[in-house]
């Protein structure tokens, strides 16, 4: 079709996996009259200052996502009864209704805190990507355990958990590729005063540590990422490591939600979850940060290896 008003041509509607609710097309202007907004030359600096606010957006997009699949998941396994009992009393089924229920909450808190701290221009700045990154991969783990824990009903649309699936891993791409973001936290953050209100964010949750064993893990925690940034930042090239080290940044963040969530005032039910999952996030979470340390150091190519 084609607009006679304006030379524009819808070239082709997209088919999309999953998202048909929200159609997008690519258009064609072939001279097509056009109206100048602000001053030329700044159109991609306000486009950025959109994108920022639509990253966070995103981030709570796949905190959404995430918490479906947890609702849809944990009412599954409450009522699906096996060997006996229901599933959700099985270890490996607990394991992955604790796993999902945990980093739901702590993406949701690293959200809320972020949003909460917009106005904090150098903060902002380095916890929206990091944000949109773990909220984002969040969604699409938990989404794929929430799979796991239906089992093979889990794949059946009838289910909703795939459409769940399907729809949190394309905020993975939306507002800028996590891999891009990645390399905007390496090549624009570190280093600078973005990193320093970060560590001072990190340095304020272990002031509020409600015990010992949280201080330590939170401390630790921060003391490997310092390692890794520097890693990081010491590596010419260094996009095949910008990835892990944006995974342990968003760990880190993450454990210091977690810190302030256990330390806030709840009592009841809500304290007692706090308390399990709290722990769990230090012996079942936190201790992947080892790895992504490990990760961040240069990898060795291929075409440099003898023989």
């Amino acid at each position: 079709m084609r607009s006679a008003a304006n030379s524009i041509e819808v070239v082709r509607i997209e088919e999309k996996l999953g998202l048909h609710a929200s159609p997008t097309c690519q258009l064609r202007f072939a001279g097509a009259d056009a109206q100048l907004l602000g001053q030329p030359g700044d159109g991609l600096k306000a486009m950025f200052v959109m994108m920022n606010h639509a990253r966070l957006d995103v981030a709570m997009q796949g905190v959404a996502h995430a918490a479906q699949a947890h609702a849809l998941a944990s009412a599954y396994a409450d009522q699906r009864r096996q060997g006996g009992r229901v599933i959700a009393r099985h270890g490996d089924v607990a394991r992955m209704l604790a796993e999902m229920d945990a980093l739901t909450l702590g993406a949701r808190a690293m959200g809320y805190r972020a949003a909460a701290l917009l106005e904090d221009a150098d903060l902002a700045a380095f916890l929206t990507p990091v944000c949109k990154v773990f909220c984002t991969d969040t969604a699409s783990r938990v989404a794929d355990l929430g799979i796991q824990v239906l089992g093979g009903y889990g794949y059946l649309p009838e289910y909703g958990m795939e459409q769940i699936w399907r729809d949190a891993r394309v905020t993975r791409l939306y507002e800028g590729t996590n891999g891009v973001l990645a390399m905007t936290l390496v090549r624009r953050l570190l280093g600078g005063a973005s990193e320093t209100a970060f560590l001072e964010e990190i340095d304020q949750a272990l002031s509020l540590s409600s015990s010992t064993q949280a201080h330590t893990g939170l401390a630790q925690l921060r003391a490997d990422w310092v390692a890794a940034a520097a890693a990081v930042r010491a590596i010419p090239e260094p996009g095949m490591v910008v990835a892990p080290l944006m995974a342990l940044t968003g760990l880190l963040y993450f454990g210091a939600c977690w810190v302030r969530l256990e330390a806030a005032q709840i009592s009841g039910e809500q304290a007692e979850r706090m308390a399990r999952l709290g722990q769990f996030v230090r012996d079942a979470l936190l201790p992947d940060a080892a790895a992504l340390r490990i990760r961040c150091q240069a990898p060795r190519r291929a075409e440099n290896e003898d023989g």
